[in-house]
């Protein structure tokens, strides 16, 4: 808890069962379904993992505007983070 106040994070403290904690992670899957899966047919399991990585890693992290990013990417969120510190 000391650490995150020393560097400015809100701990969550949502009560059970309040769905605004888990928006961030359905809206991840909602569209990691739309923009990768469901657009493709796998016939192995080591495809399906290897087609999420190269999701995350060359797109959804680098290149996806998001929109409780201010329309950045979470790299460059992330970025302007660390340089605010």
């Amino acid at each position: 808890r000391q650490l995150l106040d020393s560097i400015n994070f809100l701990q969550s403290l949502s009560n059970t069962a309040c769905p605004y904690d888990n928006a961030v992670a359905e809206s991840f899957f909602k569209f990691l379904k739309k923009e990768e899966i469901s657009r493709r047919k796998f016939l192995q399991l080591e495809d399906v993992k290897q087609s999420i990585m190269s999701y995350i890693d060359g797109f959804y992290d680098t290149k996806r505007p998001h929109s409780a990013n201010n329309e950045f990417s979470p790299n460059d969120k992330a970025a302007e983070f660390w340089t605010k510190i």
